[in-house]
């Protein structure tokens, strides 16, 4: 298994990382959310250990980010705060477990393992399998989104990420704060008018190659909608 552990204790992280790889499991430690998402970016891990409280950051940033863009991950929240509406706070934003500080090595583990059974760590991951909607095809895999024509359109990182958020969202309103969480990685902010812009870009895009007028729908005050029916296609 490959194993992320964000945490801002040195000491901590390296009692995870020691017991961990004495399992022959895979490690990387990171310090920050930005090193987390960095993580991520340039590779798979199969579960998140992801501290609550990191200094002047909040873990669940991550999480929420995590469960948006690769919602395959295990993801376990480690925590001083043992607080009964915490833990349900954190299940409720996407975590799949919650473990408090202090705990016994040998629960982390047993707690990894029984996780790790439930995923069932397939080798095609669910954020990657390809979509299917108003005649277009985007793969998650192959970074590549196919117009109706067969002919291929060209989308910036940005605008690939919103636009797989939409789609993973189904004919779910996904309001600007996840839009901004699955696009760059961090909250949205209310002065900035990037989510909006661009929306509006893949809208034009889509509709160059061939789509309907109202393939992104803008709903006042919540966020976008995908205006169409969409698919989880089969990989071949």
């Amino acid at each position: 298994m490959r194993i992320l552990i964000l945490e801002d204790d040195p000491i901590t992280a390296g009692l995870l990382v020691h017991v961990l790889q004495q399992e022959g499991m895979f490690c990387h430690h990171a310090q920050t959310v930005r090193d987390a998402l960095g993580c991520f970016q340039r590779e798979p891990f199969d579960i998140a250990l992801v501290d609550r409280m990191l200094g002047n950051e909040d873990g669940m940033d991550f999480v929420r980010w995590l469960r948006d863009r690769h919602p395959a991950t295990g993801i376990i929240i480690i925590s001083a705060c043992s607080v009964t509406d915490e833990r349900i706070h954190g299940i409720e934003e996407g975590a799949d477990d919650y473990l408090a500080k202090p705990f016994e090595p040998r629960e982390m583990l047993v707690r990894l393992r029984r996780l790790a059974s439930r995923l069932g760590h397939q080798s095609s991951r669910d954020d990657e399998r390809p979509f299917g909607f108003d005649g277009f095809v985007l793969d998650p895999r192959e970074r590549r989104l196919t117009a109706p024509d067969g002919s291929q359109v060209y989308l910036t990182g940005k605008e690939f990420a919103l636009l797989h958020c939409l789609l993973r969202g189904g004919s779910v309103v996904i309001d600007r704060e996840r839009l901004s969480l699955a696009v760059h990685g961090r909250g949205w902010n209310p002065l900035e008018r990037g989510i909006d812009i661009l929306a509006s870009k893949v809208r034009l895009k889509l509709r160059a190659a061939g789509g309907s007028e109202e393939l992104i729908r803008s709903v006042r005050g919540e966020g976008y909608l995908l205006g169409t029916r969409s698919e989880s296609l089969t990989r071949r």
